[in-house]
């Protein structure tokens, strides 16, 4: 019998192999399953017992003499799992859909079709955020570059790749579906979707900038509100195996971007900036603190390095690399919307802001999809929101406005979200 085949994408630093083998852990220790985690990488096209060739040679190699050998490893992985071969356990692979080094920048060799010929079942593109990325890859050069130290732009730009890599890999197997998630998000999310029969993805959508200004002015009561909205709808994730909940949070990124000091020095030419200068970002002070929503043992991601040793960023690198931390956040979630079937929006109008939140509004005018929402009425006493969902007029409602269903509480939310019909 022929059991499920999952392949898994993601970019160097994001530790997808620990992320999947504390994946399969979780489920073995909490839902009795068995998952088999295959490193591509690490058992076949760098495994010198395998036939395989150093991680640096291989990265070194020009890009013909890379194929060659990526397609060769790639035919021994498929010689163990041939039709004929008696797997007993639902399979997770582990694939590089690029590889990142320094004087070529991101390179992409792998031909989805080749991965299509496995037939998997499902796709997954695992997201993290690039200050952990870098961290983890310079802790693993240990000083030396032949290692692999990625910049921040090398590694923003290998993971629009990656997710571009794994759309024509899920299209060419059939267009199988392909799930993006962020690993900050908890073990139950990707089990929900790897097994629910009727699955429900649901994109969580609320202010993000609002309550963390108010938090700004020493009044945390608008992150208290979020993490409280986001503590109900994971809630409901867990009592529910068909819901999968989508979380903007578990990628953080523009605190990194708003460490860039405000000084002189950006009025200085090149020759005249220090090229050494560098930050030490404060992940666990600045990012969104999601153990308030769940703890760190439930989570996909085995945690960024210890602090000690997290390697300064240079103010070089992050200047180049925050047009695209910015630009990201859009596309990722407009990308994380198109891929839900619901959305579920918490208070679109936030108490310290004149009207609803634009990103909000953008996420539910852009979603093809129903869209649930809840409005604290003690957030908007004028009524802004009627403005942007206003009643029909004589020619009735438009289709999407159809979409837009207001409910009286976080609960009736997603209860609506579970009984709705697909």
């Amino acid at each position: 019998m022929r059991t499920n085949r999952i392949v898994v994408f993601g970019v160097t630093g994001s530790e997808k192999c620990k992320t999947l083998k504390r994946f399969a852990s979780w489920c073995s220790r909490y839902r009795s399953h068995q998952y088999k985690v295959i490193d591509f990488e690490g058992d076949f096209l760098f495994n010198l017992n395998n036939g395989g060739r150093r991680w640096y040679t291989f990265l070194d190699d020009d890009e013909s003499e890379q194929r060659r050998r990526w397609n060769r490893a790639w035919e021994r992985l498929c010689d163990e799992l041939k039709p004929n071969h008696q797997q007993e356990q639902d399979l997770i692979i582990s694939v590089h859909g690029c590889f990142v080094r320094g004087h070529y920048g991101v390179r992409c060799i792998l031909e989805p079709r080749r991965i299509a010929e496995l037939h998997p079942d499902r796709i997954v593109t695992l997201l993290e955020n690039v200050h952990d990325m870098y961290w983890r890859t310079q802790e693993r050069a240990e000083g030396l570059p032949y290692r692999g130290t990625p910049t921040l732009e090398q590694l923003l730009f290998a993971r629009r790749v990656e997710m571009i890599v794994a759309d024509q890999t899920a299209y060419a197997a059939g267009d199988v579906p392909h799930l993006v998630l962020a690993v900050r998000h908890p073990c139950e999310t990707l089990w929900n979707w790897l097994q629910s029969k009727d699955c429900r993805v649901v994109y969580l959508g609320f202010p993000i900038s609002a309550p963390r200004d108010l938090d700004q002015i020493a009044d945390p009561s608008g992150m208290d509100e979020i993490n409280g909205f986001l503590r109900k709808a994971y809630q409901a994730q867990h009592d529910n195996p068909d819901l999968v909940l989508v979380c903007p949070l578990a990628i953080d990124e523009l605190p990194l971007v708003e460490c860039i000091p405000d000084s002189k020095d950006k009025e200085k030419g090149p020759s005249e900036k220090n090229e050494s200068e560098a930050i030490s970002f404060n992940r666990e002070e600045l990012q969104w603190d999601m153990n308030f929503v769940w703890p760190y043992s439930d989570s996909l991601s085995p945690g960024p390095p210890a602090s000690e040793r997290r390697t300064p960023i240079q103010l070089e690198q992050l200047d180049g690399a925050a047009g695209m931390i910015r630009t990201d956040v859009g596309w990722r979630d407009y990308r994380l919307v198109a891929q839900s079937d619901y959305l579920a929006v918490f208070n679109p109008k936030f108490k310290n802001r004149p009207d609803v939140s634009r990103s909000v509004l953008r996420e539910i005018r852009y979603a093809k999809c129903p869209v649930f929402y809840y409005q604290d009425p003690a957030h908007d006493p004028q009524n802004t929101l009627a403005r942007h969902f206003s009643k029909p007029g004589t020619m009735g409602p438009e289709p999407k406005e159809q979409m837009i269903i207001p409910c009286d509480s976080v609960e009736a939310m997603f209860r609506s979200v579970a009984v709705e019909r697909k």
